[in-house]
């Protein structure tokens, strides 16, 4: 009895040291991964907090240019507050450049400047961010969104040629050069999902039309390929989020940015 006294007495005395044992590094993924939790369920605000409090009560721990991110991305997309979302970006690419956090600021940075742009040095502008993106993060996964939105910014300027130029290239990056098992099964499952939506979908409607009721196997050759498409495409998805890319990155779009900067220039009166 008494050493059973003893023994709840220790593990009593040692529950706080456990849980001081814990990092501050680990203390502020918890809460960056509980703040990741908040904002896919919509509890934004509870999201919110946490970030701020990762900035203010973590700011030496490796999570705090996500925390920074998140809110910029907060700012920007809920609050619509484009200066305060702009700084926590520029927070992150100035403070912590070599981060994870650096591509998507840049990013975010690019997207902030071409939703306000009216002319060709703000163009101009949005495409060095997203072109930083790929010069100094060339393995990073937001070279494809960066390419992306430098495809938007050309478009936007009425560059088409160099448009087509960026989506190509997300093409080769995401889908030839970095083939991968998530590709094909999102490539048999579209086929899949698409053969029994169009196969059930006609023979339905003759159906209805005929007044003659679908044979049961004729279902069956609709119904397969499409369920076991939708699991193929899911899984597809599932892989893509799991995995992280390590692609070549390709030639800058440098020499095509800069002849649709002149072409653009040279239509502005």
């Amino acid at each position: 009895m008494v050493r059973l006294g003893w023994a709840v007495t220790l593990v009593l005395a040692g529950g706080p040291l456990l849980a001081q044992s814990t990092s501050p590094d680990e203390q502020a993924r918890g809460l960056l991964e509980d703040g990741r939790a908040y904002r896919r369920e919509g509890k934004l605000k509870q999201a919110l907090d946490n970030f701020n409090t990762i900035v203010t009560g973590f700011p030496n721990t490796d999570s705090v240019d996500d925390a920074l991110l998140e809110i910029g991305r907060y700012e920007m997309e809920v609050e619509g507050n484009a200066d305060k979302a702009r700084e926590a970006f520029e927070l992150v690419t100035k403070r912590y450049p070599q981060s994870d956090g650096a591509p998507g600021a840049y990013y975010y940075l690019g997207l902030l400047t071409l939703e306000r742009a009216t002319t060709s040095a703000e163009l101009d502008d949005a495409l060095a961010q997203f072109a930083r993106v790929q010069r100094l993060y060339p393995r990073s996964d937001w070279v494809a969104k960066a390419l992306y939105g430098a495809a938007l910014a050309h478009r936007k300027a009425g560059r088409l040629p160099e448009a087509v130029e960026s989506a190509r290239r997300v093409a080769l990056e995401y889908f030839l050069l970095d083939f991968r098992p998530g590709t094909v099964f999102g490539l048999m499952g579209a086929l899949l999902a698409l053969f029994g939506a169009i196969f059930g979908g006609y023979h339905w409607y003759r159906g209805e039309v005929t007044g003659v009721s679908t044979l049961p196997g004729t279902v069956m050759v609709a119904a397969v390929p499409f369920i076991v498409g939708v699991q193929l495409l899911l899984q597809a998805v599932l892989l893509d989020m799991a995995e992280v890319r390590n692609f070549a990155p390709l030639p800058p779009l440098e020499p095509a940015a800069s002849a649709g900067a002149s072409a653009l220039s040279r239509r502005e009166p």
